[in-house]
């Protein structure tokens, strides 16, 4: 095969396959022996089977996700919406479980277009919209655009809350997994196929934010789910860049079960129930969560007072193909952010200028990975363009949460001043 054959762009928008029989068997075999040994519990309201096409709507907290949903769907398969990098080095397996690519976070019509027309012809499509696992066990953000999918397709829409799934493997801890936390997926008809047509595209969005809403730290304190566990605190500063106690910012490390700031010295302890204690002053947060949600104020502040800015040198990968997935060398450059969004600029390995922009009036989210082929120990946020995919790594200590949250207020600010 010649170079140009291996570097073939990857095709978006390939026909939808169904997964063929022997695949739909080897997926429920998987997920029985993955279960095998996991106490876990599956619960149904509103229905007791689903029937023709539907909507599904899950949150995201690990791959237990996954296994629970094959386990739920029973004899039914469905088609998944999933990220470009779950396609590398795996491109014909996902393709054949019905799984459907996508720019996370990057509006595609043709996909939409796909998602309805498979849904009018009754199959089920499962989609996870935080796009990415639990950055802190609370619900992520997420695109507000489901019920006007539900409406365009006109299906039901269940609406599947797992609970356990983070606690049992947290994504920015992802060497710890609890195998003894239980898991418990609830799934709910928030919309019957009688409702679609008559309720309205926000109604039915509110009824999924309401259900897909969670709170692990929570499901852990109500149930007495005690974790046993040497390291908790590790790789922290993943997703915790501010100190609640001297309000530096950048400072936050972890060390076994607890969380230091190297400024004020500042030492959380996590303990069983994953409720925090601060060993040398005031306590201000109980668990990560709030900590993690309070951050996020933090940048709002900052951009609705015109005085967030980060700068900080990058490297840059771009996206291949399924089978070569990133090229890892291929940029370097600055970043720079601010309310009206995010620039970068650098050079290529081939000494050609690097030019992406983000603005404020464009992009609501971005996505933020800690675990890509090739390059699994290191954060990085992903752009992406009509043509392209990158991911950016920050090369000093700057929190890709932080940027993600920038991005974010960034384009609420810019919405909000257009009511005005």
């Amino acid at each position: 095969m010649n170079k140009k054959q291996i570097e073939k762009p990857f095709d978006f928008h390939k026909k939808p396959i169904k997964a063929p029989f022997y695949i739909f068997v080897l997926l429920k075999i998987i997920a029985f022996f993955a279960l095998l040994r996991t106490k876990y519990k599956i619960k149904k309201e509103n229905f007791k089977k689903i029937k023709g096409g539907c909507l599904i709507i899950a949150n995201h907290l690990s791959f237990s996700d996954f296994k629970l949903l094959i386990k739920f769907l029973g004899p039914r398969h469905s088609y998944f919406i999933s990220s470009i990098d779950e396609f590398i080095g795996k491109e014909w397996i996902m393709r054949h479980m019905g799984c459907l690519p996508k720019k996370v976070h990057f509006q595609d019509m043709t996909l939409v277009r796909t998602i309805v027309r498979l849904l009018k012809k009754g199959n089920i499509v499962t989609i996870y919209p935080e796009a990415t696992f639990s950055f802190a066990g609370v619900t992520n953000s997420y695109e507000q655009n489901l019920g006007k999918l539900a409406k365009l397709a006109n299906v039901p829409v269940v609406v599947l809350h797992e609970y356990g799934g983070y606690l049992r493997s947290p994504r920015w801890n992802n060497e710890k997994i609890n195998k003894k936390v239980p898991l418990f997926l609830d799934a709910k008809m928030v919309v019957d196929q009688n409702e679609v047509s008559l309720l309205s595209e926000s109604i039915i969005q509110q009824r999924i934010n309401e259900y897909l809403e969670y709170d692990e730290y929570k499901y852990q304190k109500d149930n007495h789910i005690k974790i046993i566990s040497n390291n908790k605190a590790q790789n922290i500063n993943r997703i915790l860049f501010y100190c609640p106690n001297c309000h530096k910012q950048n400072t936050i490390y972890g060390e076994n079960n607890f969380i230091k700031c190297n400024n004020c010295n500042a030492n959380y302890e996590i303990d069983e129930y994953s409720i925090l204690h601060n060993k040398n002053g005031q306590t201000i947060f109980e668990n990560i969560g709030q900590w993690f949600k309070y951050q996020k104020e933090v940048v709002s502040q900052e951009i609705y007072n015109n005085n967030f800015y980060l700068s900080f040198p990058v490297k840059i990968s771009r996206f291949i193909n399924a089978k070569k997935g990133f090229d890892h060398n291929y940029a370097l450059g600055t970043a720079i952010q601010n309310e009206k969004g995010i620039t970068i600029h650098g050079q290529t390995k081939d000494n050609k200028p690097f030019d992406f922009e983000y603005n404020e009036k464009l992009n609501s989210l971005i996505h933020v990975t800690f675990s890509v082929k090739g390059n699994r120990k290191d954060a990085a946020f992903e752009v992406h363009n009509a043509t392209d995919s990158y991911l950016i790594y920050p090369l000093d200590n700057t929190c890709v949460i932080k940027v993600r949250f920038g991005i974010e207020i960034a384009h609420e600010k810019y919405l909000n001043s257009l009511k005005k």
